[in-house]
Protein backbone atom coordinates (compact mmCIF):
# COMPACT_ATOMS: atom_id res chain seq x y z
CA UNK A 1 0.00 0.00 0.00
CA UNK A 2 1.39 3.37 -1.02
CA UNK A 3 0.69 6.41 1.12
CA UNK A 4 0.76 8.85 -1.76
CA UNK A 5 -2.49 10.64 -2.40
CA UNK A 6 -3.31 13.38 -4.85
CA UNK A 7 -4.12 16.82 -3.60
CA UNK A 8 -7.68 18.07 -3.93
CA UNK A 9 -6.83 21.52 -2.65
CA UNK A 10 -8.71 24.49 -4.00
CA UNK A 11 -7.42 27.88 -5.04
CA UNK A 12 -7.57 30.38 -2.18
CA UNK A 13 -6.78 33.53 -4.14
CA UNK A 14 -3.84 34.43 -1.88
CA UNK A 15 -0.17 34.62 -2.78
CA UNK A 16 -1.13 33.76 -6.35
CA UNK A 17 -3.27 30.91 -5.00
CA UNK A 18 -0.31 28.77 -4.05
CA UNK A 19 -1.36 28.05 -0.47
CA UNK A 20 -2.31 24.48 -1.32
CA UNK A 21 -1.06 22.50 1.65
CA UNK A 22 1.31 20.32 -0.39
CA UNK A 23 3.20 19.34 2.74
CA UNK A 24 0.09 17.51 3.91
CA UNK A 25 -1.57 16.64 0.62
CA UNK A 26 1.09 16.07 -1.99
CA UNK A 27 2.50 12.78 -2.82
CA UNK A 28 2.74 11.73 0.81
CA UNK A 29 -0.46 12.35 2.74
CA UNK A 30 0.51 11.63 6.31
CA UNK A 31 -2.22 12.70 8.68
CA UNK A 32 -5.85 11.73 8.42
CA UNK A 33 -8.18 14.69 8.08
CA UNK A 34 -10.17 13.56 11.11
CA UNK A 35 -7.22 13.71 13.50
CA UNK A 36 -7.42 11.66 16.70
CA UNK A 37 -10.69 9.98 17.61
CA UNK A 38 -12.85 11.50 20.30
CA UNK A 39 -13.98 9.49 23.30
CA UNK A 40 -17.43 9.17 21.76
CA UNK A 41 -16.03 7.92 18.45
CA UNK A 42 -13.86 5.34 20.18
CA UNK A 43 -16.56 3.74 22.28
CA UNK A 44 -16.26 -0.03 22.46
CA UNK A 45 -12.63 -0.14 21.38
CA UNK A 46 -9.86 -1.78 23.34
CA UNK A 47 -7.01 0.32 24.68
CA UNK A 48 -3.24 -0.13 24.40
CA UNK A 49 -0.87 0.38 27.28
CA UNK A 50 -0.27 4.02 26.34
CA UNK A 51 -3.97 4.89 26.39
CA UNK A 52 -4.40 4.79 22.60
CA UNK A 53 -7.76 3.28 21.64
CA UNK A 54 -7.46 0.30 19.31
CA UNK A 55 -9.98 -0.80 16.75
CA UNK A 56 -10.56 -4.58 16.57
CA UNK A 57 -8.55 -4.75 13.33
CA UNK A 58 -5.67 -2.77 14.82
CA UNK A 59 -5.72 -4.84 17.99
CA UNK A 60 -5.56 -8.00 15.90
CA UNK A 61 -2.65 -6.69 13.85
CA UNK A 62 -0.73 -5.81 17.03
CA UNK A 63 -1.17 -9.38 18.22
CA UNK A 64 0.05 -10.76 14.90
CA UNK A 65 2.99 -8.34 14.99
CA UNK A 66 4.08 -9.70 18.37
CA UNK A 67 3.93 -13.21 16.94
CA UNK A 68 5.86 -12.15 13.83
CA UNK A 69 8.57 -10.54 15.94
CA UNK A 70 8.97 -13.75 17.90
CA UNK A 71 9.16 -15.77 14.68
CA UNK A 72 11.75 -13.36 13.22
CA UNK A 73 14.10 -14.09 16.11
CA UNK A 74 14.26 -17.78 15.21
CA UNK A 75 13.66 -17.52 11.45
CA UNK A 76 14.33 -14.00 10.05
CA UNK A 77 13.56 -15.01 6.47
CA UNK A 78 10.09 -16.14 7.47
CA UNK A 79 9.29 -13.64 10.20
CA UNK A 80 10.73 -10.33 8.97
CA UNK A 81 8.49 -10.03 5.87
CA UNK A 82 5.50 -10.38 8.20
CA UNK A 83 6.98 -7.83 10.60
CA UNK A 84 7.49 -5.35 7.75
CA UNK A 85 3.96 -5.76 6.37
CA UNK A 86 2.27 -5.52 9.76
CA UNK A 87 4.34 -2.49 10.77
CA UNK A 88 3.30 -0.81 7.54
CA UNK A 89 -0.40 -1.53 8.07
CA UNK A 90 -0.35 -0.44 11.71
CA UNK A 91 1.58 2.73 10.88
CA UNK A 92 -1.08 3.66 8.33
CA UNK A 93 -3.80 3.21 10.97
CA UNK A 94 -1.91 5.48 13.35
CA UNK A 95 -1.25 8.10 10.69
CA UNK A 96 -4.94 8.26 9.90
CA UNK A 97 -5.46 9.13 13.57
CA UNK A 98 -2.70 11.74 13.57
CA UNK A 99 -0.31 9.75 15.79
CA UNK A 100 2.93 10.60 14.02
CA UNK A 101 5.43 9.56 16.70
CA UNK A 102 3.85 6.12 17.14
CA UNK A 103 3.72 5.63 13.38
CA UNK A 104 7.33 6.76 13.03
CA UNK A 105 8.56 3.98 15.29
CA UNK A 106 6.71 1.37 13.24
CA UNK A 107 7.99 2.69 9.91
CA UNK A 108 11.54 2.67 11.28
CA UNK A 109 11.04 -0.98 12.23
CA UNK A 110 9.61 -1.71 8.78
CA UNK A 111 12.60 -0.03 7.11
CA UNK A 112 15.08 -1.99 9.23
CA UNK A 113 13.32 -5.23 8.32
CA UNK A 114 13.28 -4.66 4.57
CA UNK A 115 16.89 -3.42 4.59
CA UNK A 116 17.87 -6.77 6.13
CA UNK A 117 15.79 -8.75 3.64
CA UNK A 118 17.04 -6.94 0.54
CA UNK A 119 20.41 -8.69 0.73
CA UNK A 120 18.80 -12.05 -0.09
CA UNK A 121 16.03 -10.88 -2.41
CA UNK A 122 16.72 -7.41 -3.89
CA UNK A 123 14.08 -7.75 -6.60
CA UNK A 124 11.32 -8.17 -4.03
CA UNK A 125 12.56 -5.83 -1.32
CA UNK A 126 14.38 -2.92 -3.00
CA UNK A 127 11.04 -1.31 -3.98
CA UNK A 128 9.87 -1.75 -0.38
CA UNK A 129 13.02 -0.09 0.94
CA UNK A 130 12.26 2.88 -1.34
CA UNK A 131 8.64 2.98 -0.16
CA UNK A 132 9.64 2.86 3.51
CA UNK A 133 12.31 5.55 3.01
CA UNK A 134 9.75 7.90 1.46
CA UNK A 135 7.11 7.22 4.08
CA UNK A 136 9.55 7.76 6.95
CA UNK A 137 10.86 10.91 5.24
CA UNK A 138 7.31 12.20 4.95
CA UNK A 139 6.65 11.59 8.63
CA UNK A 140 9.88 13.35 9.59
CA UNK A 141 9.08 16.27 7.27
CA UNK A 142 5.64 16.59 8.79
CA UNK A 143 7.16 16.35 12.25
CA UNK A 144 9.67 19.12 11.62
CA UNK A 145 12.87 17.14 11.10
CA UNK A 146 13.97 17.99 7.53
CA UNK A 147 17.63 17.17 8.23
CA UNK A 148 16.85 13.48 8.67
CA UNK A 149 14.12 13.45 6.01
CA UNK A 150 16.28 14.68 3.11
CA UNK A 151 18.74 11.76 2.85
CA UNK A 152 15.80 9.35 2.98
CA UNK A 153 14.09 11.11 0.07
CA UNK A 154 17.36 11.03 -1.86
CA UNK A 155 17.94 7.35 -1.10
CA UNK A 156 14.44 6.51 -2.32
CA UNK A 157 15.02 8.40 -5.56
CA UNK A 158 18.38 6.70 -6.09
CA UNK A 159 16.77 3.30 -5.60
CA UNK A 160 13.94 4.17 -8.01
CA UNK A 161 16.48 5.22 -10.65
CA UNK A 162 18.38 1.96 -10.20
CA UNK A 163 15.19 -0.10 -10.53
CA UNK A 164 14.09 1.82 -13.63
CA UNK A 165 17.52 1.32 -15.16
CA UNK A 166 17.07 -2.42 -14.84
CA UNK A 167 13.47 -2.32 -16.08
CA UNK A 168 12.61 0.87 -18.01
CA UNK A 169 8.91 0.04 -18.13
CA UNK A 170 6.02 2.37 -17.40
CA UNK A 171 5.71 1.40 -13.73
CA UNK A 172 9.34 1.93 -12.65
CA UNK A 173 9.63 5.12 -14.71
CA UNK A 174 6.52 6.59 -13.11
CA UNK A 175 7.91 5.74 -9.67
CA UNK A 176 11.08 7.71 -10.49
CA UNK A 177 8.93 10.65 -11.51
CA UNK A 178 6.86 10.40 -8.34
CA UNK A 179 10.00 10.33 -6.19
CA UNK A 180 11.34 13.36 -8.07
CA UNK A 181 8.18 15.25 -7.19
CA UNK A 182 8.35 14.17 -3.55
CA UNK A 183 11.91 15.44 -3.19
CA UNK A 184 11.14 18.60 -5.16
CA UNK A 185 8.19 19.48 -2.92
CA UNK A 186 10.38 18.93 0.12
CA UNK A 187 13.11 21.20 -1.29
CA UNK A 188 10.55 23.82 -2.30
CA UNK A 189 9.24 23.86 1.27
CA UNK A 190 12.79 24.66 2.40
CA UNK A 191 13.04 27.48 -0.16
CA UNK A 192 15.57 25.63 -2.32
CA UNK A 193 13.83 26.39 -5.59
CA UNK A 194 16.89 25.99 -7.83
CA UNK A 195 17.25 22.39 -6.65
CA UNK A 196 13.54 21.64 -6.97
CA UNK A 197 13.23 22.90 -10.56
CA UNK A 198 15.30 20.22 -12.39
CA UNK A 199 13.59 17.45 -10.46
CA UNK A 200 10.18 18.76 -11.50
CA UNK A 201 11.29 19.15 -15.10
CA UNK A 202 12.48 15.54 -15.11
CA UNK A 203 9.21 14.31 -13.63
CA UNK A 204 7.13 16.38 -16.03
CA UNK A 205 9.12 15.06 -19.00
CA UNK A 206 8.48 11.50 -17.86
CA UNK A 207 4.76 12.04 -17.36
CA UNK A 208 4.47 13.74 -20.75
CA UNK A 209 6.20 10.79 -22.37
CA UNK A 210 3.93 8.32 -20.61
CA UNK A 211 0.88 10.38 -21.55
CA UNK A 212 1.93 10.16 -25.18
CA UNK A 213 1.01 6.50 -25.21
CA UNK A 214 -2.07 6.83 -23.00
CA UNK A 215 -3.74 10.16 -23.66
CA UNK A 216 -5.90 10.13 -20.53
CA UNK A 217 -4.05 7.86 -18.11
CA UNK A 218 -1.27 10.30 -17.22
CA UNK A 219 -2.99 13.61 -17.95
CA UNK A 220 -3.64 14.34 -14.26
CA UNK A 221 0.01 13.77 -13.34
CA UNK A 222 1.15 16.06 -16.17
CA UNK A 223 -1.23 18.70 -14.84
CA UNK A 224 -0.24 18.36 -11.18
CA UNK A 225 3.49 18.29 -11.84
CA UNK A 226 3.30 21.14 -14.31
CA UNK A 227 1.39 23.21 -11.78
CA UNK A 228 4.05 22.68 -9.10
CA UNK A 229 6.80 23.58 -11.58
CA UNK A 230 4.83 26.70 -12.56
CA UNK A 231 4.62 27.63 -8.89
CA UNK A 232 8.38 27.24 -8.44
CA UNK A 233 9.10 29.34 -11.53
CA UNK A 234 6.62 32.04 -10.56
CA UNK A 235 8.01 32.21 -7.03
CA UNK A 236 11.47 32.57 -8.59
CA UNK A 237 10.25 35.63 -10.50
CA UNK A 238 9.69 33.92 -13.86
CA UNK A 239 5.92 34.14 -14.48
CA UNK A 240 6.42 34.13 -18.25
CA UNK A 241 7.73 30.56 -17.95
CA UNK A 242 4.92 29.59 -15.61
CA UNK A 243 2.12 30.63 -18.00
CA UNK A 244 2.50 27.84 -20.61
CA UNK A 245 2.70 25.23 -17.86
CA UNK A 246 -0.52 26.51 -16.31
CA UNK A 247 -2.22 26.43 -19.70
CA UNK A 248 -1.03 22.86 -20.20
CA UNK A 249 -2.39 21.89 -16.79
CA UNK A 250 -5.78 23.37 -17.66
CA UNK A 251 -5.77 21.60 -21.02
CA UNK A 252 -5.17 18.30 -19.24
CA UNK A 253 -8.00 18.86 -16.77
CA UNK A 254 -10.38 19.95 -19.52
CA UNK A 255 -9.53 16.83 -21.51
CA UNK A 256 -10.26 14.69 -18.46
CA UNK A 257 -13.50 16.56 -17.81
CA UNK A 258 -14.70 16.10 -21.39
CA UNK A 259 -13.93 12.39 -21.23
CA UNK A 260 -16.31 11.92 -18.28
CA UNK A 261 -19.53 13.82 -19.03
CA UNK A 262 -22.42 13.93 -16.61
CA UNK A 263 -25.91 12.57 -17.31
CA UNK A 264 -26.74 15.72 -19.29
CA UNK A 265 -23.68 15.30 -21.48
CA UNK A 266 -21.82 18.21 -19.87
CA UNK A 267 -18.12 17.92 -18.94
CA UNK A 268 -17.33 16.78 -15.43
CA UNK A 269 -16.25 19.32 -12.83
CA UNK A 270 -12.66 18.78 -11.64
CA UNK A 271 -11.81 20.83 -8.51
CA UNK A 272 -8.08 20.42 -9.11
CA UNK A 273 -8.45 22.67 -12.15
CA UNK A 274 -9.18 25.57 -9.80
CA UNK A 275 -5.63 26.36 -8.63
CA UNK A 276 -4.00 26.59 -12.09
CA UNK A 277 -7.03 28.47 -13.36
CA UNK A 278 -6.84 31.05 -10.56
CA UNK A 279 -3.08 31.47 -10.77
CA UNK A 280 -3.10 31.86 -14.54
CA UNK A 281 -5.90 34.43 -14.31
CA UNK A 282 -3.92 36.36 -11.69
CA UNK A 283 -0.79 36.40 -13.87
CA UNK A 284 -2.82 37.58 -16.86
CA UNK A 285 -4.47 40.31 -14.78
CA UNK A 286 -1.08 41.53 -13.58
CA UNK A 287 0.08 41.70 -17.20
CA UNK A 288 -2.91 43.84 -18.15
CA UNK A 289 -4.71 41.07 -20.06
CA UNK A 290 -7.97 41.70 -18.25
CA UNK A 291 -10.32 40.06 -20.74
CA UNK A 292 -8.49 36.73 -20.63
CA UNK A 293 -8.25 36.94 -16.86
CA UNK A 294 -11.97 37.67 -16.52
CA UNK A 295 -12.91 34.62 -18.58
CA UNK A 296 -10.87 32.37 -16.31
CA UNK A 297 -12.14 33.95 -13.11
CA UNK A 298 -15.74 33.48 -14.32
CA UNK A 299 -15.07 29.88 -15.30
CA UNK A 300 -13.61 29.13 -11.88
CA UNK A 301 -16.43 30.91 -10.08
CA UNK A 302 -19.03 28.92 -12.01
CA UNK A 303 -17.29 25.63 -11.28
CA UNK A 304 -16.93 26.22 -7.54
CA UNK A 305 -20.45 27.62 -7.20
CA UNK A 306 -21.86 24.38 -8.61
CA UNK A 307 -19.53 22.25 -6.49
CA UNK A 308 -20.35 24.20 -3.32
CA UNK A 309 -24.08 23.85 -3.95
CA UNK A 310 -23.80 20.14 -4.73
CA UNK A 311 -21.50 19.43 -1.79
CA UNK A 312 -22.46 21.87 1.02
CA UNK A 313 -20.32 19.89 3.48
CA UNK A 314 -17.13 20.80 1.59
CA UNK A 315 -15.69 24.01 3.00
CA UNK A 316 -12.90 24.01 0.41
CA UNK A 317 -15.47 24.36 -2.38
CA UNK A 318 -17.13 27.26 -0.57
CA UNK A 319 -13.77 28.97 -0.06
CA UNK A 320 -12.90 28.43 -3.71
CA UNK A 321 -16.14 30.09 -4.76
CA UNK A 322 -15.46 33.05 -2.45
CA UNK A 323 -11.89 33.44 -3.73
CA UNK A 324 -12.93 33.53 -7.39
CA UNK A 325 -15.83 35.87 -6.64
CA UNK A 326 -13.52 38.25 -4.77
CA UNK A 327 -10.86 38.14 -7.48
CA UNK A 328 -13.42 38.86 -10.17
CA UNK A 329 -14.72 41.82 -8.17
CA UNK A 330 -11.20 43.17 -7.73
CA UNK A 331 -10.53 42.81 -11.46
CA UNK A 332 -13.75 44.67 -12.30
CA UNK A 333 -12.83 47.42 -9.84
CA UNK A 334 -9.36 47.72 -11.31
CA UNK A 335 -7.68 46.79 -8.01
Amino acid sequence: MMWRQASTATWDGKARGYDLGDKEACTVRLVGEGGCMSAEQSGGLSTSGDGHHLSPDEDGRRGRLREARALAKSDPGEGLPLVASLCHELAWDLLEEGLLSDAEALVREELAAVRFLVANDPEAFLPRVADACENLAGILWEGGDPAEAEPLYREALSLRRSLAGQDPAEGPLSEVASSCVDLALFLEDLGRLEEAEPLLREALGTYRSLRGGHALSWAAMVARTGFVLARVLDCAGRPEEAEPLLREALECYRTLAASDPDEDGLPALIPEAGPPMGVLATILAEEGRAKEAEELFREGLSMYAILAQTHPEREDFRLGEEAFRESLAQLSAGV
